[in-house]
């Protein structure tokens, strides 16, 4: 079997193709409706509203390079995976937002 090499992209072209991977994404048709909200469009339902099952995975369009970098700081100075910390942190801010309601 051969091994196609890829070609180097721009940052266009890069970002081109994740904005096109993230728009060809289906969803079940049982999906809760949370998770078929239109891309563009911001869903906001009350805490009572939320039911049904929630998403496995989720893709993340950083903005910039600083979050990532600065969680993979983080996950070298605790001798952690990038995913466990970037988990871990995440668990921190929902229960910082949750407490503060």
């Amino acid at each position: 079997m051969a091994i196609k090499k890829r070609t180097p992209k721009t940052e266009e072209e890069r970002a081109a193709a994740i904005a096109a991977f993230g728009d060809g994404a289906t969803m079940r048709p049982d999906a809760p409706a949370l998770a078929r909200v239109p891309s563009g469009a911001r869903a906001t339902p009350k805490a009572e509203e939320l039911s049904g099952d929630v998403p496995k995975t989720s893709l993340i369009r950083w903005a910039d390079e600083d979050l990532p970098r600065a969680i993979q700081r983080i996950a070298a100075a605790e001798d952690r995976s990038f995913h466990k910390t970037m988990l871990q942190l995440l668990r921190r801010s929902v229960d910082d937002y949750e407490s503060g309601i």
